[in-house]
């Protein structure tokens, strides 16, 4: 009996736990990205999108591609630096199911000392309880 009442006390905290994540917040799902980016982890920055909108500076404009080439696109982008910060400077919806995210990306290209600075724009879609990334445009 209180086996069954510790699998059903297990059972209800996932359930709680899974909720939770499925409702998170747009400022929470932007503070995910930004965790994300930090650590040069695309596969987090992909996974919630079947497509992602990639703009990046020096006409390196991917459009819109399919999760898997947008995680070998960021992988590549990621390669020469190094983060020194990823600062989220807004998180505002534009409507019920949109959203977006201005950030200033501070990054060291490896083997050069000198800090670069980059403005990114990060575009969000509400799909059910969720915040969906769609897009991420980088300015110098």
């Amino acid at each position: 009996m209180i086996g069954r009442r510790c699998a059903l006390a297990f059972g209800l905290l996932l359930v709680v736990a899974a909720s939770s994540q499925a409702q998170e917040s747009l400022p929470e799902t932007a503070e995910r990205i930004r965790q994300a980016w930090m650590v040069h982890d695309p596969g987090v920055l992909v996974s919630s999108s079947d497509t992602l909108v990639l703009r990046f500076p020096g006409g390196q404009d991917a459009g819109a591609v399919g999760r898997g080439q947008a995680a070998r696109l960021l992988d590549r982008y990621f390669q020469p630096s190094t983060e020194h910060a990823f600062d989220l400077l807004a998180v505002r919806t534009t409507g019920d199911d949109q959203g977006y995210a201005e950030a200033v990306r501070r990054y060291v290209v490896k083997g050069t000392s000198d800090e670069v600075r980059e403005t990114v724009f990060l575009g969000f879609r509400r799909a059910g309880q969720r915040w969906r990334l769609t897009e991420i445009r980088v300015t110098p």
